[in-house]
């Protein structure tokens, strides 16, 4: 079976060269032909098409509106951007690489490195290339490519993956140790999609490899040790420790290691501001929805192991476009912004503030580590946390909005709690939506209770 398996993997090697190989005219009428004589067939899919390097021209890409184009100056960034973003099922991502974006064995490694964030994503070279790189990529595109050039350059591999169970067979068993394997990347990727530090496991890593040389990272304001050899390690062009050897240590193998660990590191802080970009909402500083409902997921599931609450509060500004369309976006903007201020101002450090819709907010109030020994200062009901808020909202004066504002501006909204309100993140938020929309109805300026709520949010002191 694994002789199979590997003639069949051998002979898509070959079909996935055979065809990418073609001259980009030829791929081009290929498409066109199928199409003609298929005018059923399904739409074309989306493609995200992120060039590595400066080569490669998009304007014919972007003539076709299913395309998205991002362009990135490293291969790390690349790395960064795919683990970043969420697949979408219905969108291809294709990586370009310049000519001489690196080494033959940097690539080897990037493509290793890239298969353990995602499998599917294609690769393809801009431009002719050495033999030894064709073979590590899955195709070779134009500098000027069409957009049916490439998505024939995704079909055509589509076809020749073999499924996640073949692969499985095909790597469990021996096989060439290859550098990213030896040095232990894969470890590394996977603490890097799970947001986990890098560092200590990174200096691990590189231990088990030099066994004999005693490697100790050391920060920069620690004294060089007397009879021992160092390499820096630098971050994004800055220095941010040394890694320190026994003197008989091979100076350049050090000085080698030490640049993987500062490629990583690098990595490891893009991918962290990407990762924060693509969960935070550009305009309040707020959590977006999708963050939202990830941190909704993973705290009713904690919830539900460790027998506790979480309760959500939807709202949303009473007559905001009101004022949107009377005094301008820049005054909407500040409402948004200072309602995010004032929220963060009396929630609790574990709550969670997101906006989930152009004027809808949502806060996930949710504790951890549960109830308060009883000796403790009892904390504030959450009901009267949302009403404290209800009233800074009322009383604030926005300077945007001038002496001409029209009263007061006011938030209604609903509470939910799990697990009495709603079992899951879905019926709970529908929920504390449907009791939002009950306190517009109540007269606004309203925050309404649903039975869960009424049980855990409000002490008896509670007006």
């Amino acid at each position: 079976m694994s002789l199979l398996l590997s003639n069949a993997l051998n002979r898509c090697v070959i079909l996935r060269h055979d065809v990418s190989d073609q001259a980009p005219g030829s791929a081009r009428t290929r498409v066109a032909t199928t199409r003609e004589h298929n005018p059923g067939s399904p739409r074309p899919r989306g493609v995200l098409a992120i060039f590595v390097g400066d080569a490669g021209r998009e304007d014919r890409l972007l003539t076709d509106p299913k395309i998205k184009v991002r362009r990135v100056p490293s291969l790390l960034d690349a790395i960064a951007l795919v683990s970043s973003c969420p697949r979408n099922p219905g969108m291809d991502r294709v990586i370009l690489l310049s000519p001489g974006i690196s080494h033959q064995q940097g690539i080897r490694d990037f493509t290793e490195a890239l298969r353990h964030v995602d499998r599917s994503v294609c690769v393809a070279h801009i431009g002719p290339c050495d033999p030894a790189v064709r073979a590590l990529v899955d195709g070779v595109v134009g500098i000027a490519m069409e957009p049916d050039e490439l998505r024939l350059l995704v079909e055509t591999r589509q076809e020749h993956v073999l499924p996640e169970d073949a692969v499985r067979v095909l790597a469990s068993e021996p096989t060439r140790r290859t550098r990213a394997v030896e040095i232990g990347d894969a470890v590394l990727v996977r603490k890097l999609l799970l947001g986990e530090d890098l560092l200590d496991a990174a200096v691990a890593l590189i231990r088990a490899r030099l066994p004999e040389a005693d490697v100790q990272m050391r920060s920069p304001a620690d004294p060089a040790t007397p009879g021992r050899i160092s390499a820096e390690v630098q971050r994004e062009g800055r220095t941010i420790g040394s890694l320190e050897a026994e003197a008989t240590t091979d100076l350049e193998t050090l000085q080698d290691h030490a640049a993987w660990l500062g490629a990583w590191l690098t990595l490891e802080a893009r991918h962290r501001e990407q990762r924060i970009e693509a969960l935070t909402d550009p305009l309040t500083g707020a959590w977006n929805r999708r963050y939202f409902e990830r941190y909704l997921s993973m705290a009713i599931e904690q919830a539900r192991q460790a027998r506790l609450t979480v309760t959500v509060l939807v709202f949303d500004i009473d007559e905001f476009k009101q004022y949107n369309d009377a005094f301008g976006h820049a005054a909407g903007d500040e409402i948004l912004r200072e309602t995010v201020r004032l929220l963060r101002s009396v929630i609790r450090p574990s709550d969670r503030v997101c906006r989930i819709g152009g004027d809808e907010f949502a806060v996930i109030f949710y504790e951890p580590r549960g109830p308060r020994v009883p000796s403790s200062r009892p904390p504030e009901s959450i009901y009267r946390l949302a009403k404290r808020f209800q009233s800074q909202i009322s009383g604030h004066r926005f300077p945007k909005l001038g002496s001409e504002a029209p009263g007061t501006l006011t938030i209604s909204g609903g509470l939910a709690t799990y697990p009495w309100d709603g079992r899951d993140p879905q019926s709970l938020l529908e929920q504390a939506d449907a009791l939002a929309i009950q306190s517009k109805r109540a007269g606004k300026n309203v925050i309404t209770l649903g039975p869960g709520a009424m049980r855990e949010c409000v002490d008896p002191d509670d007006d």
